[in-house]
């Protein structure tokens, strides 16, 4: 009626059900400064949220047993008693790592061991999926003086490394990071990495941004 072209942007309304899933696993404890600390910080400002946006949360730390529900605001000193007793311990079973059903589900983790496959079927299908790559900053850039030996805290494995086999591990492993976002945008999921020297703000940020 107007002759003119109009855009309508709608906004859905919050509410409904989010899940969050933090990996606990033991390469979580790498740092500093520490993954799981940051995770679990992250995971904390995500629900609260989401909780006053009118969602119902579900916060999960595979392989640990802890499954916090968050219905109201009310609740939010219970779930951070809850993420206080986190400790990195095992590996995450990924046969046995599922989001319940809900509308929105958020994996933070270092991806280590995970495929972008593992991640996408552990939410239920129509799922909006976020997926936060949490790296302790030595992981992103790596340093070393001389020969080391570097040990897999999971497995146990250990490595004979020198300076250049540090360089080409890290190559290797940006472009690993690079295909991991393009696997999940294929996937229709979200990916954020971000380090552990960032402020828990500062990721919270970017993951509302992504």
């Amino acid at each position: 009626r107007s002759e003119a072209p109009i855009v309508r942007v709608t906004r859905a309304a919050r509410g409904g059900s989010d899940a969050i899933a933090i990996d606990a696993s033991l390469s979580m404890a790498i740092g500093p400064p520490g993954k799981l600390q940051r995770a679990a910080e992250v995971a904390a400002a995500l629900a609260l949220y989401a909780v006053r946006g009118g969602a119902v949360v579900t916060v999960l730390a595979p392989p640990s047993k802890l499954r916090f529900v968050l219905r109201a605001a009310s609740g939010f000193r219970g779930l951070l008693a809850a993420l206080e007793t986190l400790r990195a311990a095992e590996q995450v079973e990924w046969d046995r790592a599922q989001f319940p059903r809900c509308d929105r589900a958020t994996w933070i983790g270092d991806l280590a061991g995970a495929s972008p496959d593992r991640i996408a079927r552990a939410a239920p299908a129509g799922t909006a999926l976020v997926v936060v790559q949490l790296l302790a900053p030595h992981e992103i850039e790596p340093r070393l003086d001389g020969a080391a030996v570097l040990v897999d805290p999971e497995s146990g494995d250990r490595l004979a490394v020198d300076v250049g086999s540090v360089a080409s591990h890290a190559l290797a492993a940006q472009h690993r990071r690079v295909e991991v976002a393009a696997e999940l945008g294929r996937r229709r999921a979200r990916f954020v990495q971000t380090s552990s020297a960032e402020s828990f703000e500062a990721v919270f940020e970017r993951i509302l941004r992504a």
